[in-house]
């Protein structure tokens, strides 16, 4: 006889069998023994969980020749048909490859006919999300009021891609995951069956490679066992499954810890050269920050983290050195260069590479600003540090020196403009009537530029376009030349001219209004009154030619002049 798999062959037989769902085993065992059976079940959950299987079960409580019960005694004609999947009477139809509408006639006419040897005919259809909306439709009909001797059975592992029209017509039973434990105790069971040399720490690192399917965790042990044969070790399951070793991730915690660039690498290094996939790793890194991160918040390490008192006690001790902000930032980094590393495939190594250099030196640095901020000690070191106290305090304490008192607009002028990069907070008193010259404004307009610019970034390069050419009668006169509409505009426009205006006050206390005037392009820097009249000469005359033109139109409009 060929060899059969442990999936197949430790596959359940009986609601007593099956695994992880008691809230399912319970409610079919009393719509069974209470006679309360629907015409159409639903089946959702992920792989591996049961869900086939319970619609076999099912079939067999239905139709076994002992009569309807939960428990089918797998020995008569019928259950070993079931069990088989050679049953006439119970159907098995795979959704991918029958799922158009043709199919689906064809199912409607089978249905009418009464089962050839068993009580109900039972229709089970994996993966039935895969049928077209056609199928669907066809289906609506004969699900609603289906034949008293035919029995759906639906399984899926996308729920939310069934029509609710289909879900509406049945009962819905939603499928969890298996828990590790529950895993382990079952391979426990099928390891001492085949006589299976494993222990129990290895047979959690194949339950939690297996992430909650019970058919992808005996695959795994099917899988080891050709391997290495019945004597399975830790290191055969962790070399076929690629899993880092717990020793491995506390090593990258530690070198984290004392801010070791040079230890991490050859770490990781050491990694690429055992071939490890390095997804693996930061995913592995991710969830060993995870239990660290719920140990630091107080949760029971036994109910949340799937690991042996020995690693948990490791783990516990490693907490101790990490805050939980910094836990979360490292998660939050990692979370980053996973997906750097998803978009890059070809720059894996390098992307890890620099985003754990940037945790550890990230942290080295965080750590140095600290003792800078709280101890800055001069060169010359502690002792010198100490003696200059000592010596400070022998000496009396004189009042501080009373800053130069600033009397004149030059004086003023000249402070501003040599100012580092700081915020004002100091308001200069200028003279009601703005008595200093064009030179002395110059002077002054890069530092009201800075104060402008701080809130609105885009003024100041308009503002940077335009020449002072007049401050008199509280008025600071800019020119634009005629190729520059769009920068004068830009300052005419009454919210800037307010703010503007609103922030020169702040730093002159006193009020000051902004004109724009369109110069001639031939203007420099330092141009005599005489010029400047020549351009408002030439502004009025333009603007006289436009009016004329205007009255030329319309002669009988009133011209009112100021």
């Amino acid at each position: 006889m060929s060899y059969q798999v442990l999936a197949r062959k430790y596959r359940p037989q009986a609601f007593k069998d099956l695994i992880g769902q008691p809230h399912i085993k319970e409610t079919l065992s009393n719509a069974i023994t209470t006679n309360r059976l629907a015409h159409a079940y639903l089946f959702a959950g992920s792989r591996g969980t049961g869900k086939t299987t319970t619609a076999r079960i099912l079939a067999k409580c239905l139709n076994c020749d002992l009569g309807t019960t939960i428990t089918p005694c797998g020995e008569c004609s019928s259950c070993q048909e079931i069990a088989g999947g050679y049953s006439l009477d119970v159907i098995e139809i795979d959704g991918a490859s029958n799922r158009g509408i043709d199919e689906i006639r064809e199912l409607r006419e089978r249905v009418k006919f009464l089962p050839s040897k068993a009580r109900y005919k039972v229709y089970i259809i994996d993966e039935v999300h895969m049928l077209t909306n056609e199928a669907f439709n066809a289906l609506l009909k004969t699900l609603e009021e289906p034949p008293p001797h035919v029995i759906f059975a639906f399984a899926t592992t996308e729920p939310h891609k069934v029509p609710q029209t289909i879900l509406s017509r049945c009962q819905r039973f939603d499928f969890k995951r298996i828990s590790i434990t529950e895993i382990c105790n079952l391979l426990r069971k099928v390891a001492d069956l085949e006589k299976i040399e494993i222990d129990d720490l290895t047979l959690t690192f194949i339950a939690r490679a297996a992430e909650g399917s019970m058919r992808d965790a005996e695959s795994i042990l099917d899988q080891v066992v050709s391997f290495c044969g019945n004597h399975v070790t830790q290191e055969d399951v962790l070399a076929i499954l690629g899993i880092i070793k717990q020793e491995v991730l506390l090593d990258f915690c530690e070198a984290i810890i004392k801010s070791d660039s040079n230890t991490i690498i050859k770490l990781l290094n050491d990694l690429v050269d055992e071939g490890m996939d390095l997804g693996q790793f930061v995913r592995e890194f991710m969830i060993h920050l995870r239990n660290l991160l719920l140990i630091k918040t107080g949760c029971p390490p036994d109910s949340v983290i799937d690991l042996t008192s020995d690693s948990l006690k490791l783990l516990e001790a490693q907490s101790l050195s990490f805050t939980y902000e910094r836990l979360l930032s490292m998660i939050e980094e990692f979370q980053k260069i996973n997906e750097k590393m998803r978009l890059f495939p070809l720059q894996a190594k390098l992307i890890l590479e620099v985003g754990l250099i940037k945790i550890v030196q990230g942290d080295k640095n965080y750590v140095a600003t600290k003792i800078e901020k709280v101890t800055p000690l001069q060169p010359g070191g502690l002792k010198q540090e100490i003696g200059s106290k000592e010596k400070e305090s022998k000496e009396e304490v004189s009042p501080p020196p009373q800053p130069p008192v600033v009397s004149t607009v030059e004086q003023k002028i000249e402070g501003l403009t040599n100012r580092t990069e700081e915020p004002i907070n100091k308001v200069i008193h200028i003279p009601e009537n703005l008595g200093f010259s064009i030179q002395q404004a110059k002077e002054l307009w890069p530092e009201l530029r800075r104060h402008i610019k701080k809130g609105k970034p885009s003024l100041d390069t308009c503002l940077a376009v335009g020449e002072i050419i007049d401050v008199s009668n509280h008025t600071l006169t800019l020119g634009f030349k005629k190729g520059e509409t769009f920068h004068k505009e830009r300052i005419e426009n009454r919210e800037n001219k307010e703010f503007i205006e609103g922030k020169i006050k702040e730093i002159l206390n006193h009020e000051v209004r902004i004109k724009t005037i369109t110069k001639q392009a031939s203007s420099i820097d330092g141009e005599s009154s005489a010029q400047q009249g020549t351009c408002l000469v030439e502004e009025t005359a333009s603007k006289t030619r436009v009016l004329d033109r205007v009255l030329n139109v319309f002669p009988e409009a009133e011209v009112i002049k100021e």
